[in-house]
């Protein structure tokens, strides 16, 4: 009987992973530990009680049955003739005394078992009390640091959450604490549901009277060592959950709350339908770059005491919201650069075509028309290479945020490319060449006129100079050479 009472302290009612887990795994696991059909704490119990029971209903069997036989040899009812004969009176009456004390003895200890029985049930009550307090006792031991340097290994996970009233744990203090009173629960329940020793068939049936026993939950109620096991239980994990809160809302609330914020007011149909411009898309680009870079700078997972904070789930959900927002801006960017590109290469085509279509009838009325045309051409030269450097910083944007642009785009942006030095490099040079050639030409032709003009105006008179001898003097004459007719 003591080793099937001391059989019951290697039951096992309290199970802690060895690895970190959810809370609700750790409830299920403990419900099967404690109630599995086979394997439960509740079945082993209840086996060790069943074997206390067949040893109890041994020792009444055998002790009844010893008082019994006793009776019937310890006091013959006659004496015969051969038997006074045999034995002298006096061995004869020491016999029937012996025989009496022990029939005596085997009436006492029968008398006896009732208190026996109780005695055993009290001793494996305590044991029971022994086994709860002791599993109480590990929990909170698993809860401690190793040492001073080895923090405790860990044993739960929360997951983190950012709803309409701030940062969430799931599960909540609230539930653990729950949990937490529902193992007690049922540990607890699986030994206050054995039935009494003293209730069982095997024991009713010797007729002894069934004692009282106390609840293991009665006595655990009033046991100093239950309620410090059990409190410093929940305090420990109460506070690494508190610790948790108050880091996540202060390391995520700030960017989580941003990225959710734009998320939730965000519409991708809005923003294609909007007319965009390179300067406002690069913006709203590098806002939201900013967003995902913040977001990608916060601790999602921490630890303390034995609880582990895992932010998986909310650093891929919130970090979708950028990335598919970059996606969507990326398309409407290369969308504009493909316009631009497309939109470009016709202005150059119309300029060098414009430049390159130069007068040849040298009309003075041409030429001031091309003169004209070449001037609004340097006006769109200046401009289209602003274009230009504008179409290759989109290209430089998408190539920065790995942007994978379409053969076409390639092809339309290098045309652009050899449109600009062509428009550079040979037909607005050729156009100035052009008209400084035009320009000498009118400059040598107006200075033509005016010699010709100048020899008319001078050829009607003409100065003839004649030199006299001294003693006669000098006389100037003009005559005209010609008449007039």
């Amino acid at each position: 009987a003591r080793r099937a009472i001391h059989g019951a302290a290697n039951v096992q009612v309290l199970r802690l992973p060895d690895q970190c887990c959810l809370l609700a795994d750790f409830v299920h696991a403990q419900s099967t530990c404690v109630g599995a059909a086979e394997h439960g704490a509740q079945h082993r119990l209840q086996q060790q009680r069943d074997d206390i029971c067949r040893i109890l209903d041994g020792m009444l069997t055998a002790v009844r049955k010893a008082t019994e036989d006793r009776a019937e040899v310890s006091v013959p009812k006659f004496r015969t003739a051969a038997a006074d004969k045999g034995k002298a009176m006096v061995q004869a009456r020491k016999e029937d005394a012996e025989k009496r004390r022990r029939l005596r003895i085997a009436q006492e200890d029968e008398a006896n078992m009732g208190s026996c029985v109780v005695m055993v049930e009290q001793i494996f009550q305590s044991q029971l009390v022994e086994l709860v307090l002791a599993a109480a006792a590990v929990f909170q031991r698993r809860l401690q640091p190793l040492s001073p340097t080895e923090p405790a290994k860990k044993l739960f996970t929360v997951s983190v959450d950012l709803k309409a009233a701030g940062v969430v744990l799931t599960p909540s203090s609230g539930e653990f604490q729950a949990a937490l009173s529902s193992v007690w629960q049922d540990i607890v329940g699986a030994v206050d549901a054995l039935p009494q020793l003293t209730s069982m068939k095997a024991v009713r049936r010797h007729g002894l009277e069934q004692g009282l026993r106390r609840r293991v939950g009665d006595i655990l109620a009033q046991s100093r060592d239950w309620s410090g096991s059990t409190s410093a239980v929940s305090a420990a994990i109460g506070a690494s959950l508190e610790e948790l809160l108050a880091s996540a809302r202060s390391d995520l609330l700030a960017p989580c709350g941003q990225v959710q914020a734009f998320g939730e007011a965000w519409s991708e149909s809005k923003y294609m339908a909007r007319a965009h411009t390179f300067r406002q898309v690069a913006e709203d680009m590098e806002h939201v770059t900013k967003l995902r870079d913040d977001l990608s700078r916060c601790r999602f997972q921490r630890i303390a005491g034995t609880i582990f904070m895992d932010g998986r789930k909310l650093r891929e959900r919130l970090s979708a919201i950028p990335e598919n927002v970059l996606n969507v801006m990326k398309q409407v960017l290369a969308s504009l650069a493909h316009d631009r590109s497309i939109a470009t290469y016709r202005r150059f085509d119309a300029v060098i075509k414009a430049v390159d279509e130069k007068p040849k009838d040298g009309g003075s009325s041409s030429n001031a028309v091309y003169s004209g045309t070449y001037q609004w051409a340097v006006e769109e030269q200046a401009a289209l290479e602003e274009t230009c450097e504008e179409l290759r910083s989109m290209y430089d944007l998408l190539a920065l945020y790995n942007y994978r642009v379409s053969l076409d785009d390639k092809v339309h942006l290098d045309a652009v490319a050899a449109q600009e030095h062509d428009l550079t490099h040979r037909a607005m040079l050729e156009a100035r060449l052009f008209l400084d050639r035009l320009q000498l030409e009118e400059e040598d032709r107006s200075t033509l006129e005016a010699s010709e003009a100048g020899e008319a105006r001078h050829a009607g008179n003409l100065t003839i100079t004649v030199q006299i001898d001294e003693g006669v003097g000098s006389m100037m004459m003009s005559t005209p050479l010609l008449d007039e007719d």
